[in-house]
């Protein structure tokens, strides 16, 4: 039996999404993070298409072959967290000794990320001049995992909060 989602080729879930990205080839990886002290004009402007856990689709304009591993930095989008209070129980003194009391709380913005990648696939989209690279997150520090799943399950629950309020 497969550890696989039903219905994927993937080992995790992905979300389609539009957000910005900046990317930078890089010849190795080092253990040193990715910093945003580069110069800015080195960074190339892309776009991700989808994220899951295990990596992304981005689109950019610099040809790039397989294999190559890049820097990646984006920040989710957490507009629409505003839309989706989730239930939390909090301690409290009152004058009667500690109570649970359950309160609805916005979830915490998104952070952004900074990792590496190394591209699987590249199409190419010779009408808009455009690069499609398939990239596989590589060596995710567990904290960046978290986040990253945090994002597709709330992204993906939203979506289906969507699609409902717009059936019924």
């Amino acid at each position: 039996m497969s550890n696989q989602p039903s219905g994927q080729k993937r080992g995790s879930f992905r979300v389609a999404a539009k957000i910005s990205a900046r990317f930078l080839p890089i010849e190795a990886i080092t253990d040193t993070p990715i910093s945003n002290e580069t110069p800015v004009e080195h960074w190339i402007a892309g776009e991700i298409n989808d994220l899951s856990i295990g990596g992304v689709r981005l689109t950019g304009p610099l040809e790039m072959g397989g294999d190559t591993l890049v820097a990646l930095c984006f920040t989710p989008p957490s507009a629409f967290l505003d839309e989706m209070l989730v239930e939390r129980d909090i301690n409290e003194m009152s004058p009667f000794g500690m109570r649970i009391r359950t309160v609805q709380q916005r979830e915490a913005d998104f952070e952004e990320f900074e990792i590496c990648g190394r591209i699987l696939r590249v199409a190419v989209d010779s009408k808009k001049r455009e690069f499609q690279y398939h990239i596989a997150f590589v060596d995710i520090p567990p904290r960046m995992e978290e986040e990253l799943s945090r994002f597709v399950t709330l992204s993906q629950r939203y979506q289906l909060q969507q699609r409902n309020k717009y059936k019924n």
